[in-house]
């Protein structure tokens, strides 16, 4: 589990898209990432705050690490991935 987070959920996406950019998908997240840091591991990347993190790979695999909040804390930013995602899929969803 990541650093100075209690709890950690997984989350994937409803299918297998090998033909995203996500390069083009990176640059459009850092512009969500205005209140968060963002940090680039070529592959996935990292959104993060004091209250939760948000961790994203290529595939649209996601994992939130967070610590006694509320869903709706870290859910907008999940909405945003989602969005952005949805430019190079457009059926593209995270799913529990």
């Amino acid at each position: 589990m990541m650093n100075n987070y209690n709890y950690s959920k997984e989350l994937n996406p409803n299918n297998i898209y090998p033909s995203i950019n996500f390069n083009k998908i990176k640059k459009q997240l850092k512009l969500i990432s205005d209140t968060n840091e963002f940090k680039d591991y070529g592959s996935l990347f990292l959104l993060k705050n004091h209250q939760f993190a948000v961790s994203v790979n290529k595939i649209g695999k996601v994992y939130v690490f967070y610590n006694d909040i509320e869903k709706d804390e870290y859910s907008h930013t999940l909405e945003s991935i989602e969005h952005i995602f949805k430019t190079e899929a457009s059926d593209f969803k995270i799913i529990n």
